[in-house]
């Protein structure tokens, strides 16, 4: 229902009402967290995991992988994004295409807010995911 981000002050501040904050720590104990805090306090039972094409990245996901395989969560997609990324249009449109109940971002600032816009459009609560600000997510067509 709501994005967690790892990175991006700018995705995180101003303080919105669905914003949980960073979460901090190394690689595994920010994938770690951020899984456990969709699962438990989101009652996640999808979720999509987007991550810095590194081994940060990685660390990350194997983290919450480890956690979501643990609590019987499917992860319906997972994607690696450039630190310098300019577009994530492709992978919104594959995370989307998942329907997934949370996304979580442990991207860095560039792509954190990207994808923090991405998520920002305005839709019905039918078949959507909420993002961070509130706002819901549109369906694939």
């Amino acid at each position: 229902h709501v994005m967690l981000n790892a990175s991006g002050d700018p995705a995180l501040f101003p303080p919105t009402e669905h914003v949980f904050g960073g979460f901090g720590g190394t690689q595994g104990t920010v994938g770690d967290s951020m899984m456990k805090f969709a699962i438990e306090e989101l009652g996640a039972s999808k979720v999509s995991y987007i991550a810095s094409d590194d081994d940060y990245g990685l660390a990350n996901y194997a983290a919450a992988k480890a956690v979501a395989d643990a609590a019987g969560v499917e992860l319906v997609s997972f994607d690696r994004i450039p630190n310098q990324i300019s577009d994530v249009t492709p992978t919104m449109v594959r995370v989307f295409e998942a329907r997934p109940d949370v996304i979580i971002s442990a991207a860095y600032p560039q792509g954190a807010v990207l994808i923090a816009q991405a998520t920002s459009l305005p839709s019905t609560k039918t078949g959507s995911a909420r993002t961070m600000s509130g706002r819901w997510v549109p369906p694939p067509s």
